[in-house]
Parts: structure tokens; C-alpha cells; sequence
């Protein structure tokens, strides 16, 4: 039996929210959907797949209302901590990622730039 860790996990909220993501150095950001958003971490339905371990960044207008450290605008940096594969279900992959920094983002878009 796998041991648990005694630490509670952040309460998740199932916030659809359109997020820009790219793996950490990529100049290409891709678009995806959040699933679920906690003050740690956020599961993505995303168009490309993404390993664990993978350094990244997402960008996405958090709801001012939404009990997280952040809002607005915001750029994080985290890394993949989980990746589920497509299914019947769902066509599209996810990826759960650890946040471990974020800032407000002054670029909405930065795919206009």
C-alpha cells in the first residue's frame, strides 16, 4: 500500500478558464482549459500533451472572486506533476502543474504582440 501524505490538499475549485501555456524557453504559446484551479496547482485540458517534470508557464485571467493568492492576469511557472492521456471521453490531453511563482501579467495576449 502506497503511503499518504499527511499534508491536506489545497481545496479545488472547477473553474473553466482559458489558459496559454508553453513548455519553459518555447517561443509558441498553446491554447487549453482549465479544469480545476487550487492556490498550488491547476489541471489543464490542453491541446499537446506534456510530460512530467516539464518546467512551464501559463497565462490566465483568474476571477477576482476565486479564494487564490492570485488574480487577474497572471503568469505562473510551475512544473507538470501529472499528465492524463486522451480518452474516449475527452479528446483533448491534460496536465495537472505545480505552481511555484506567479506574477501579474501585463500582456493578456500575448500571442498579438
Amino acid at each position: 500500500m502506497a503511503a499518504r501524505s499527511l499534508t491536506p490538499r489545497a481545496p479545488r475549485y472547477a473553474v473553466p478558464i482559458d489558459v496559454l501555456y508553453r513548455a519553459e524557453g518555447d517561443t509558441t504559446w498553446l491554447e487549453g482549459r482549465t479544469e480545476n484551479i487550487s492556490k498550488s496547482g491547476v489541471l489543464v485540458r490542453a491541446d499537446r500533451a506534456m510530460e512530467p517534470q516539464t518546467p512551464v508557464e501559463l497565462l490566465l485571467n483568474i476571477p477576482p472572486d476565486l479564494p487564490a493568492p492570485f488574480s487577474g492576469a497572471t503568469i505562473c511557472r510551475g512544473r507538470i506533476v501529472r499528465a492524463v492521456s486522451a480518452s474516449a471521453l475527452e479528446e483533448r490531453p491534460a496536465f495537472a502543474a505545480a505552481i511555484v511563482e506567479y506574477e501579474t501579467a501585463h500582456v493578456i495576449d500575448p500571442r498579438r504582440i
